[in-house]
């Protein structure tokens, strides 16, 4: 990878985006709030609503040990993210470095992948999280 852009971790709980120059730009929950099988607020806002919603409205995190349990919501999620901080931090498409577990196989990082390309990413590549905290270190 020449140039990256972004460093994001998609964890089980809390979902990180680095943006190399400036540190971290968001830092929220790893939630979706859906209702009528269609995403309507993510992060901090879907945490809000949890245990305050009617029936119709379920709150669920696409993402559990590390892996992406579900591709359309998490890339939905990634993308009112990248919302958020794009506009004015980096413009699209842009190259995306995620911070991903130990011995994940080809299909969860092809999941990973396809998250990415669907928020418009032009490239995407791979670090080990205990690396990453080895370079942050540093």
């Amino acid at each position: 990878m020449k140039t990256i852009e972004l460093v994001v971790e998609l964890g089980s709980s809390n979902t990180v985006i680095y943006k190399m120059g400036n540190g971290i730009v968001l830092r929220e929950p790893s939630l979706v709030a859906i209702k009528d099988g269609k995403v309507i607020e993510v992060g901090n806002k879907a945490k809000k609503l949890s245990g305050k919603t009617d029936e119709n409205i379920s709150i669920v995190s696409p993402i559990d040990k590390g892996v992406i349990t579900n591709e359309t919501i998490c890339g939905e999620m990634l993308s009112k993210f990248l919302d958020k901080v794009l506009d004015y931090i980096v413009p699209r498409p842009f190259s995306i470095l995620f911070c991903v577990q130990n011995g994940l196989n080809e299909q969860e990082l092809l999941s990973f992948k396809n998250v990415a390309y669907s928020c418009n990413a032009k490239q995407v590549d791979f670090i080990n999280v205990c690396k990453a905290g080895a370079y942050s270190v540093v």
